[in-house]
């Protein structure tokens, strides 16, 4: 005895456990796409996230460092301060 077959779609020719297979199948497959998705969002954000942490490790460098001069600068002038000027 041959399978049923059913038509879904113009003269193509489907067996329906297949029809049931693939609606089984297409939420397993959306939810994997789904997931893809997020998996590249999220590697995305990352990379965004590292790029903007590098920028502030190098602003924070750059503060700290003028702050250091300006330390030491005050430190000069506790050290050996400017003359007085006559006028």
């Amino acid at each position: 005895m041959a399978s049923p077959v059913l038509t879904l779609r113009g003269n193509d020719p489907v067996r329906p456990e297949l029809v049931i297979m693939t609606n089984t199948m297409e939420p397993y497959e959306s939810a994997m796409a789904n997931a893809r998705e997020r998996i590249k969002r999220t590697e995305l954000a990352l990379e965004r996230s590292e790029e903007m942490l590098a920028e502030n490790i190098a602003l924070c460098s750059r503060i700290r460092a003028q702050r250091r001069l300006v330390e030491a600068a005050h430190r000069l002038v506790k050290i050996d301060p400017p003359a007085p000027t006559v006028g």
